[in-house]
């Protein structure tokens, strides 16, 4: 179900149902060649690195969810969450800890959908989380 905490769907359906497949096609060449596609390159087109965010989105939030029950946070005022894609695990943890601000360090179309995603954040956690 789609508002399950829980909910893959977005990951199977978007990111592995259409952009990890459609690359397997090239595994022979790259098998050959050994140049293979890189997130860099590929995270130029909006259009992927929108997919790609967004499908991560939902497994980012659970597995940041995970990082909190062993991971004491407490009296840290900032995190640098590089990679940080969607924003997800500066989410979770500045909703646990009001007093922490976070900088997102991510490839420039990916944050623009994670900046996106923050953005539909409530004020007091978006207000704390920069990309």
């Amino acid at each position: 179900v789609s508002s399950s905490k829980q909910f893959y769907g977005d990951y199977l359906r978007m990111q592995i149902g259409r952009q990890f497949y459609r690359h397997m096609s090239t595994l022979p060449e790259i098998m050959k060649t050994g140049a293979a596609p890189d997130y860099a390159t590929l995270f130029t087109d909006p259009v992927e690195a929108d997919l790609y965010t967004r499908a991560q989105h939902n497994g980012s939030l659970a597995t940041a969810r995970q990082l909190c029950k062993y991971v004491d946070f407490t009296g840290m005022r900032s995190l640098l969450d590089i990679g940080g894609g969607s924003a997800a695990f500066s989410i979770v943890i500045c909703r646990k800890n009001l007093e922490l601000r976070a900088r997102v360090l991510e490839l420039p179309e990916v944050a623009k959908t994670g900046e996106r995603i923050v953005a539909g954040e409530p004020a007091q956690i978006a207000s704390r989380i920069e990309d």
